[in-house]
């Protein structure tokens, strides 16, 4: 079956009983607004190739600082490779980008690798191995050790992304929480973390509203209880 028309059924699958009709995979299925930035990877309407799409996914990553640029970039790539073997090259390609940089820089190459991972996880693509898998989640060591050395604007927008590859309804047992960013769960510490750091009114601000009116709850809520 043709990868495109895979995706598309994946992404309006209902993903558990009980939720409702939600989009799929909220880091496949959900376009991050990163604005219009100059370079930026095809997406899967354009059709390119996947390894066109590594080499540009490489070449974009490493010259672009913002992160909900880097998050919109690998989802595309995720998209257009899907389970195919190209997924090895990329992933070497970022883990080569995450071994030669030093702290705080290597924050988003390691970010950049762990939030492939969770996106290839929440696709569905088996590798084979575990790839950094803690608290249930492929991929969540690398990003904690991603959050932990982040620094500036861009530690708010990694928590969305790390919001996003640890969301319930992706991990199994778990449920849609009542009221998204509230309670003590991973997800809702860091969609509360991302909510606190984003300024009003910015793209991380935006991309945050529309994940709210997605999943419910109140990002106003989150706001006041942080206060």
């Amino acid at each position: 079956m043709n990868r495109i028309v895979t995706l598309a059924a994946v992404c309006l699958t209902s993903l558990a009983a009980g939720l409702g009709a939600h989009l799929g995979p909220p880091m496949i299925c959900v376009e991050i607004d990163a604005g219009n930035l100059p370079g930026m990877p095809a997406d899967a309407s354009a059709k390119p190739s996947p390894a066109k799409t590594v080499d540009a996914t490489l070449a974009f990553l490493g010259k672009e600082p913002s992160i909900l640029a880097h998050m919109e970039a690998i989802r595309r790539a995720a998209m257009i490779i899907g389970t195919g073997h190209e997924n090895t090259r990329l992933i070497a390609g970022l883990s080569l980008r995450a071994l030669d940089t030093d702290a705080p820089a290597q924050s988003p190459a390691l970010f950049d690798l762990a939030y492939y991972i969770g996106c290839l996880n929440q696709y569905g693509a088996d590798l084979g191995v575990d790839l950094s898998s803690v608290d249930g989640v492929r991929g969540y060591g690398l990003m904690k050790r991603a959050l932990a050395n982040a620094t500036g604007d861009q530690v708010a927008a990694m928590h969305f992304g790390a919001a996003l590859m640890t969301h319930p309804v992706m991990r199994s047992g778990m449920q849609n929480p009542e009221k998204p960013g509230m309670g003590t769960d991973i997800y809702d510490q860091h969609l509360r973390k991302a909510v606190q750091g984003a300024p009003s009114g910015s793209l991380l601000d935006k991309n945050l509203i529309a994940h709210f009116q997605r999943w419910g709850g109140s990002i106003e809520a989150v706001r006041t209880a942080a206060k």
